[in-house]
C-alpha cells in the first residue's frame, strides 16, 4: 500500500457499546438545535434533488450534490445560514451558530486577559514560579518564589514589586533565597509587575520580570511568621492538647462523649488501652543500623516511636506519673540514637525520613509532658532536647545549605521529601520552642519557629498552582501527601489555632480526590489510579478516607470534604490491631463535625491546568462513573510521575478498561528491577504514542531502543486548550512534542526527536463515547505505534466488524478471563482510524497488564513508501 503524508494520524474511538459508532454522533450542539461552527472552519454541506433540477446556494449556481464552505467572519452576527434554492421551487434553509475556536496556544481562561503566558524554555533544572506569569492572585499576601541562578553561592538578587500605578511598593536590594510569603498586603485591584535580579560580578545582570493580575483578597493568606511565633510561644504545655474557654485543657472525658460511638469511640478506648499494655515494656526497640534500607529504617523506627506517643498521651490522660516514667525513659533512650548526619537516623537519602519521625515524636512528648514535670526530670530531659535540636539542624542543614552536594529546598523546590520535611519542622518548633530545661532553652528567641514556618508556607503545594490547589505528583502520592497534611494541619489548628483550608495551596485540595478516585469502599477491584507511581494501588480509598480523609474534613470544616470521606458504606470494619492517631481524637476538642453529608452539586469535568491534568466523567458522585484522564504536564517525567504526557487513561461504569501499566510495589519477584522500572515509567506502556520500536518521552543518553525515562521537568508537556459544555462534550489538547526529547549529554543537554506531537480528546458522557486524536509529525520517516493497555484480556474483532476494531472485556473483578456471573456482552469497543499498519498485542511480563499497539511505518515530509 502506497502512502503519501507530511504527519502521522490516529483517531481511536471509544464507545460503551461495540455497535455505536461514530455516526451516531449528532451536531445539535445547544438547546436551540442549531450545530456549532467557528470562523474560517472549512464545513460540508450536502443535498439531493431530483434529477434534472439546478441548485443555487445564497444564489450562486452549484452543480453536483455536495459543496465545501469557509465560514465567514463574525461580526455582529450570532449565526451563519446558509440558503439552498432548487429551480422547482423547493426552499432549504441551513442554520449555524457560531461557537469560540480553541486556539492550540494556551488556556486563555486561566490567565490574564491580554497577556500571554507563555515562557522562554527555563535553563533551570527544576523551575517553580510563584505567581505564574499572568496568573490571578486572589490573596492579600502572596507568596512569591522564582528559579535561582545557577550557583546563589556567587549570585546576589534583588526583588522589586511594581503596583498597578507603577508605583514601586517593594524593593528588597538584598534576597538570599529565591521565596518569600509577602509581608505587606496588596491594597489595589489590577496588574502588578515583579521581577528579580540576580547580579554577579563580572558577568552582568541576570533579570526575570513577571506579571499578575489581583483581584481582591477572596481567599485566606498564609499568616506571618510573627504572628505564628508569638501565638505559639505564649501557649501554655501541653500546647497540643484543646483549651476549654476559659484556657484550661479540655477533659479527655468530654472528648469521648463527643465521639459519638461507633468505631471512632472503640478506637479512643483501644488507645489507652495499647498504652496501658507498652508502659511496662522498659526496653526500647533496637536502633535502625546502615544496612537496612530505607523504608526499614523507617519502620523499624515507627515501631519505636508510636507505643511513646501513646504512652505520653496515657501520661496526661490519666495523670499517673508512672506513664511519665515509662515515657521519659524510652524519650532518653531515643535520644541516645546516633544523631550524626551520615548515621543509620540522620539526614541521608537513607535515614531521613526516620529522622523526622524521631526528632518529631520526641517533641511531641516533651510537649505532652512538660507541664507535669519536676526540676528533677526536666534536667534530667536535657540530653533529649539536645537530640530534638540537633537533629533539626541536620534536617535545616539539609535542605537549605546552598549548593551543596544535598538536594535543598533552593536548589530543588520540587523535592518531595524536603518539601513534607519543612512541615515537620515547623510543627516540632511549635511543641518545643521556648521550652527551658535547667536553662537548656529550644529556639530561645523564636528565630527557628520563625523560619521554619516561612520555609513551611513558601514551599507548600509546588505541583499545581493556587488556582486550582492541584496535585501533579501521581494519584497515589497525593493520597500520600493527603496523609502527612491532614495530620500536620491538624497539629497546626491544636497548637496555634491556625486554620490553611482556605489558602491557594488547599481551597480545592478536595478537587484531586474527587476527580482521580471514585468514592467507594470497594475493596477487591481493578481500579487503580490513571496515573504516576503506584498506580497499581487499588486500595486508596478504602484504605486512606475513613481516617486521613476523615482528619482532613475535620480540620477544614468543609461540606464537601465531609461528603467525599463518607461513602455510606455499611458499618467500617474495624481490625484488631487498627489504631487512630491522637490528632483524630484531639481534634473532637475544638469541634464536632456533622454526622452526615448531603451530595454537593459537582462539575462532570475536572481541570488542573498548571499540573497539566484533566479528568471528564459521566456523573462525578456516582463511584461507578466513567471517566476519561488525560495528562500533559509541566512536571515531565520527575519524582513520582512517568513518560506519559500526552497520555489517557480510561474507565467504564466503574470498570478499568486502559491503564498506566507497571507496577511501584514489589510485584512480581523474577522480574529484575530495572525491568520493573521501565515497565512503570516508560511511554511504551502507557497509553501514549511512540516511534521506531518503542521510543519515548525523556529517553536516556546512547540508547537506540527505548529505555528508562529519565527524571526530567525539561521534557515537558502542556495543556493548551479545554472546553466542556451542558451538552455533555468536554475536550482538551495536549502539546508534548518537548517530552519527545533524548539526553545526548552527561550535562541536562537533551535533542529534540520529533517535530511535533499533538494529541486531542474528547468524551461525552452522554452518548458514552470518547474520541483521540493524534497528529505527530518528523523530520525523518518513523515507525509510528499508538498503544493501548487493559488489565484484562484483549479481544481483537474482524470480519463483522471490520479490521482495526478491538474489544476490552468491562469488569470491576480480578481475573485475566471474565467470570461466570459476569454478562457475556459486557465490552468496550475501539475503533482504529488513520494508521493501517499492524494491530497486534505485545508480551507483557506482568500477571496484571496486557497491550495491544497500532502501528504503521509512514515516510514523513511528504515523502513515498510501502507498507
Amino acid at each position: 500500500m502506497l502512502i503519501k503524508t507530511a504527519a502521522a494520524v490516529s483517531l481511536s474511538v471509544l464507545s460503551m457499546s461495540c455497535y455505536a459508532g461514530i455516526n451516531s454522533f449528532t451536531s445539535n450542539g445547544r438547546a436551540d438545535g442549531l450545530p456549532t461552527v467557528v470562523p474560517k472552519q472549512s464545513i460540508k454541506l450536502e443535498w439531493s434533488v431530483t434529477p434534472g433540477v439546478s441548485v443555487t446556494l445564497d444564489g450562486a449556481p452549484v452543480t453536483g450534490s455536495l459543496v465545501s464552505v469557509i465560514v465567514p467572519e463574525q461580526g455582529s452576527a450570532l449565526a451563519v445560514t446558509y440558503t439552498l434554492r432548487t429551480s422547482d421551487g423547493g426552499v432549504k434553509t441551513l442554520n449555524f451558530r457560531y461557537g469560540s475556536a480553541l486556539t492550540g496556544e494556551f488556556i486563555k481562561e486561566r490567565y490574564t486577559a491580554g497577556c500571554d503566558p507563555r515562557e522562554p524554555v527555563p535553563t533551570h533544572y527544576y523551575p517553580r514560579v510563584e505567581p505564574r506569569h499572568c496568573a490571578t492572585v486572589r490573596v492579600e499576601h502572596p507568596v512569591f518564589v522564582w528559579p535561582q541562578a545557577d550557583s546563589l553561592k556567587e549570585y546576589s538578587m534583588s526583588f522589586t514589586l511594581v503596583d498597578p500605578d507603577g508605583n514601586k511598593i517593594v524593593d528588597r536590594q538584598s534576597v538570599s533565597i529565591p521565596r518569600l510569603l509577602l509581608d505587606q498586603p496588596l491594597t489595589k485591584t489590577g496588574v502588578y509587575t515583579w521581577t528579580v535580579v540576580f547580579a554577579r560580578a563580572g558577568y552582568g545582570d541576570r533579570t526575570q520580570t513577571r506579571k499578575f493580575e489581583y483581584l481582591g483578597a477572596e481567599l485566606d493568606s498564609y499568616p506571618s511568621a510573627a504572628t505564628v511565633t508569638a501565638t505559639v510561644r505564649q501557649k501554655q504545655h501541653p500546647r497540643i492538647v484543646p483549651r476549654e474557654n476559659n484556657g484550661t485543657p479540655v477533659s479527655f472525658t468530654t472528648i469521648r462523649s463527643k465521639l459519638g460511638g461507633g468505631h471512632l469511640e472503640t478506637l479512643y478506648d483501644r488507645l489507652l488501652t495499647t498504652a496501658l499494655a507498652e508502659k511496662d515494656i522498659s526496653t526500647l526497640p533496637p536502633e535502625p543500623n546502615t544496612g537496612m534500607s530505607g523504608t526499614g529504617r523507617t519502620n523499624a523506627t515507627i515501631t519505636a516511636t508510636r507505643p511513646l506517643e501513646r504512652i505520653a498521651i496515657a501520661a496526661v490522660i490519666t495523670k499517673d506519673s508512672t506513664y511519665r516514667d515509662a515515657a521519659l525513659k524510652r524519650m532518653l533512650a531515643m535520644a541516645a540514637w546516633d544523631v550524626s548526619g551520615d548515621g543509620p537516623t540522620g539526614e541521608t537519602t537513607e535515614g531521613d525520613q526516620a529522622n523526622r519521625e524521631i526528632y518529631l515524636t520526641l517533641a511531641r512528648a516533651l510537649d505532652l509532658l512538660y507541664a507535669d514535670m519536676t526540676a528533677a526530670e526536666k534536667k534530667q530531659s536535657v540530653p533529649i532536647a539536645q537530640a530534638i535540636v540537633a537533629r533539626m539542624k541536620l534536617a535545616i542543614d539539609h535542605y537549605d545549605k546552598k549548593f551543596e552536594l544535598l538536594p535543598n529546598l533552593q536548589e530543588n523546590p520540587y523535592d518531595s521529601h524536603g518539601l513534607t520535611g519543612a512541615l515537620y519542622l515547623a510543627e516540632a518548633l511549635m511543641y518545643t520552642s521556648g521550652m527551658d530545661l535547667d536553662g537548656f532553652k529550644v529556639d530561645p528567641d523564636g528565630t527557628m519557629l520563625s523560619q521554619a514556618w516561612d520555609r513551611a508556607v513558601t514551599t507548600l503545594a509546588p505541583w499545581g498552582s493556587g488556582d486550582d490547589s492541584a496535585f501533579g505528583n501521581s494519584t497515589y502520592y497525593g493520597w500520600m501527601t493527603l496523609d502527612v497534611y491532614s495530620r500536620t494541619l491538624a497539629a497546626f489548628k491544636l497548637l496555634a489555632d491556625i486554620d490553611l483550608g482556605n489558602t491557594p495551596a488547599l481551597h480545592k485540595f478536595h478537587d484531586n480526590f474527587i476527580a482521580f478516585t471514585p468514592r467507594t469502599r470497594e475493596k477487591d477491584t481493578l481500579l487503580g489510579s490513571p496515573f504516576g507511581d503506584s498506580a497499581e494501588r487499588t486500595d486508596n480509598y478504602y484504605s486512606y478516607a475513613w481516617n486521613s480523609y476523615r482528619l482532613y474534613a475535620h480540620v477544614t470544616g468543609k461540606p464537601i470534604d465531609e461528603w467525599y470521606y463518607r461513602d455510606n458504606s455499611p458499618k467500617l470494619e474495624i481490625g484488631d490491631n487498627t489504631q487512630l492517631r491522637f490528632f483524630n481524637f484531639f481534634m473532637f476538642g475544638l469541634s464536632v463535625p456533622p454526622g452526615t453529608a448531603e451530595t454537593p452539586e459537582l462539575p462532570n469535568s475536572y481541570l488542573f491546568e498548571d499540573a497539566g491534568l484533566v479528568a471528564m466523567h459521566s456523573d462525578t458522585a456516582n463511584p461507578d462513573r466513567s471517566s476519561l484522564y488525560f495528562r500533559s504536564s509541566r512536571l515531565g517525567t520527575y519524582n513520582h510521575n512517568h513518560g506519559d504526557n500526552n497520555g489517557f487513561a480510561f474507565v467504564s461504569k466503574g470498570s478499568p478498561i486502559f491503564i498506566s501499566s507497571g507496577e511501584y510495589g514489589t510485584g512480581d519477584e523474577n522480574v529484575p528491577s530495572e525491568k520493573k522500572a521501565l515497565l512503570r515509567r516508560a511511554t511504551r506502556y502507557k497509553n501514549a504514542l511512540t516511534y521506531d520500536d518503542g521510543m519515548g518521552q525523556a529517553e536516556p543518553k546512547d540508547t537506540t531502543r527505548f529505555g528508562i525515562p529519565e527524571a526530567s521537568m525539561r521534557t515537558v508537556g502542556r495543556l493548551t486548550n479545554y472546553y466542556t459544555s451542558d451538552t455533555g462534550w468536554t475536550v482538551t489538547t495536549g502539546d508534548a512534542t518537548s517530552a519527545y526529547q533524548q539526553r545526548i549529554a552527561d550535562y541536562p543537554f537533551w535533542e529534540s526527536r520529533l517535530k511535533s506531537a499533538i494529541r486531542t480528546v474528547a468524551y461525552n458522557r452522554k452518548l458514552g463515547i470518547a474520541v483521540i486524536y493524534d497528529y505527530a509529525e518528523s523530520d525523518k520517516p518513523r515507525y509510528w505505534a499508538v498503544n493501548f493497555h487493559t488489565p484484562r484480556e484483549i479481544s481483537r474483532m474482524k470480519g463483522e466488524l471490520g479490521s482495526g476494531k478491538f474489544q476490552v472485556f468491562r469488569s470491576k473483578k480480578a481475573g485475566a478471563v471474565p467470570a461466570d456471573d459476569e454478562p457475556p456482552s459486557s465490552f468496550v469497543c475501539v475503533t482504529q482510524h488513520g494508521l493501517a499498519g499492524a494491530l497486534g498485542p505485545v508480551p507483557f511480563p506482568t500477571q496484571r497488564r496486557t497491550s495491544i499497539t497500532m502501528n504503521t511505518r509512514l515516510r514523513q515530509r511528504g515523502q513515498n513508501t510501502g507498507a
